[in-house]
């Protein structure tokens, strides 16, 4: 529903570039599993000078920005993709080709909302002359469901959700948006109040989803959005929850496939990347999601999650696929800027590519037509913004 400011590479986004290469996170080796029950750990460890590390050098974010491509390139041509792929098919998580999802190469079958903004547009104005265009290249098409303290019970509210699409014969593709301190009081600004509320609404969640079938984006910008926060236990705390919510998901969702957000290939390096994915509990869940709400092209994020994997893989952790944002990257970014940028164009339809192997998803996870916060509030629907991403111009 929101957009995802940092995510999208937005000024909270783009003006962090510290490296938490040193962050170390410990959690309790009885979690080590995606079937762990809830009580098995969330406690994390962060050292508060290494913590410290990050805010210290954000001013450091220009030049680690500028490099980021380069360090991400330079590392996926060091590892052979074929090295990468036989990698992530033995992975504990990865080592199903479906899970418990039914997926296969090739499948699209993913739900559509039927009460979006857009699908209520276009059912509010058929005679606008923008309407048939709109419909068919968007409203028709299946993009992900985004919940936060705007979504009221949360509960209820991802248990309908994924009802529907069961009943449906579909996967949902469900963003979970509520971390507090959400993207460092820019545009979407807001989330949980606490903590401890915050642990109490992502454990709903996960069980709202229950044994149905789901795929779930977990907090896009948090991981990435460390820098801004203002203090060592700021950081920790936050690490601290999203290693909760790996767990909830763990014992309440068995089902649901986890992709942690990752930011894009134009934020981090790789090896910052993959240390923040590490600490976060990327080992528990699916994989790791690149490019939500921003709009860099499909080949220049395959080299950076490429390079993400062989940095997992360089620092001790197993190789993971991952999936990407296409709903607004058809025709690339307009340089760095990510605030409803104009010329830009939706990108190829949700569908599996490869599953188990590197890039295994292209998604539609951010609504096109739904604003950054430039063209309209930050999850407003635009008509005239859905039409250009619907046309290109």
């Amino acid at each position: 529903m929101l957009a995802a400011c940092g995510g999208g590479g937005g000024s909270a986004g783009s003006s962090g570039g510290a490296s938490a290469s040193s962050v170390s996170v410990q959690v309790s080796s009885a979690a080590t599993s995606q079937g762990a029950s809830s009580a098995r750990s969330s406690a994390v460890a962060v050292s508060s000078s290494v913590a410290g590390s990050i805010a210290s050098s954000s001013s450091a974010a220009t030049s680690s920005k500028a490099s980021s491509a380069a360090t991400s390139s330079s590392v996926a041509s060091s590892v052979a993709s074929s090295k990468a792929a036989s990698s992530i098919a033995s992975s504990s998580t990865a080592s199903s080709a479906s899970g418990g999802l039914g997926l296969s190469n090739g499948f699209s079958a993913f739900y559509s909302d039927p009460n979006s903004q857009v699908r209520n547009w276009v059912a509010a104005n058929p005679a606008d002359s923008r309407t048939a265009t709109i419909n068919s290249a968007i409203a028709q098409q299946a993009f992900g469901k985004w919940f936060g303290e705007w979504s009221g019970d949360i509960a209820t509210a991802v248990s309908g959700y994924a009802g529907a699409a069961q009943s449906a014969g579909k996967i949902p593709l469900l963003i979970a948006y509520n971390i507090p301190s959400r993207d460092c009081g820019s545009y979407s600004a807001g989330g949980s109040s606490g903590g401890d509320a915050y642990k109490t609404w992502i454990s709903a969640f996960a069980g709202g989803i229950g044994s149905k079938p789901a795929i779930v984006i977990l907090e896009p910008d948090a991981l990435m959005q460390l820098d801004c926060l203002p203090s060592d236990a700021d950081r920790t705390a936050r690490l601290a929850l999203l290693n909760y919510a790996v767990d909830q998901f763990a014992a309440k969702a068995p089902n649901a496939w986890v992709y942690i957000d990752a930011g894009h290939s134009n934020w981090k390096s790789a090896a910052d990347t993959a240390t923040r994915l590490i600490n976060a509990g990327v080992a528990r869940v699916r994989g790791f999601a690149l490019n939500v709400s921003n709009y860099r092209a499909d080949t220049e994020l395959q080299t950076h999650g490429a390079a993400v994997i062989a940095q997992l893989q360089l620092q001790g952790s197993a190789a993971k696929p991952y999936v990407i944002d296409s709903s607004r990257n058809g025709n690339g970014p307009n340089g760095s800027e990510w605030c409803d940028p104009a010329g830009r164009k939706v990108g190829a339809t949700s569908k599996v590519l490869s599953l188990g192997s590197g890039m295994e998803m292209a998604l539609w996870l951010k609504a096109p037509g739904e604003a950054d916060g430039c063209a309209a509030g930050a999850g407003q629907f635009s008509p005239d913004l859905a039409y250009r991403l619907a046309t290109g111009g």
